[in-house]
């Protein structure tokens, strides 16, 4: 529906496709080698120290699930619009991890304090530099999803990874984020 009434975003750069669906944990300044490395290991351990401790093992499957349910969109700032996680223990969870995770991030000295997490994973961003595009986009903001899509059920998403990707002018061949180190969640 975002489609036909921005028909610019079809199959364009600012809609994400569902295999980008993500959250953002948190902003890495990785200026080094070594800081690279640190923030793969990091990473590693954050499965064992946290995703372990808060999400148990489902008995039937042996594995363990981040799950969330999305209810409802909103668009913060103007140029980007975000999924919103269902309230619940599911969502709860997730801050719980998404803030534990930073927070070892934060102790090694690789993050920014500004950042918060949230629970909300972007589906349309726009670049400043689009001014028609962004200008369309917040006004289909301020009507259509208000008023038809903020407490929307939109599906549920099962997360499989937890990744370190880089954003700052890199791509990866389909043209989003550099995914620089992978960790299953498991």
């Amino acid at each position: 529906e975002i489609e036909n009434l921005i028909p610019d975003l079809v199959g364009s750069r600012p809609m994400l496709p569902p295999e980008q669906l993500h959250f953002t944990l948190g902003r890495l300044y990785l200026q080094t080698e070594s800081e690279v490395a640190l923030a793969k290991r990091l990473l590693e351990e954050s499965i064992e120290k946290v995703f372990h401790r808060l999400y148990a093992l489902d008995s039937e499957t042996a594995t363990r699930q981040l799950a969330v349910n999305f209810k409802g969109v909103q668009n913060y700032g103007g140029n980007t619009v975000f999924l919103e996680t269902e309230r619940g223990l599911e969502r709860d969870l997730l801050i719980e991890f998404g803030n534990s995770v930073y927070e070892l991030f934060q102790e090694a000295g690789l993050t920014s304090k500004e950042f918060r997490f949230q629970p909300v994973a972007p589906i349309i961003r726009v670049r400043q530099s689009k001014k028609p595009l962004l200008l369309r986009l917040q006004q289909v903001s301020q009507t259509l999803l208000a008023e038809k899509y903020s407490q929307a059920p939109l599906g549920r998403a099962i997360f499989s990874s937890v990744d370190i990707s880089a954003v700052a002018d890199q791509t990866d061949e389909d043209g989003y984020y550099k995914n620089l180190h992978t960790v299953a969640l498991n």
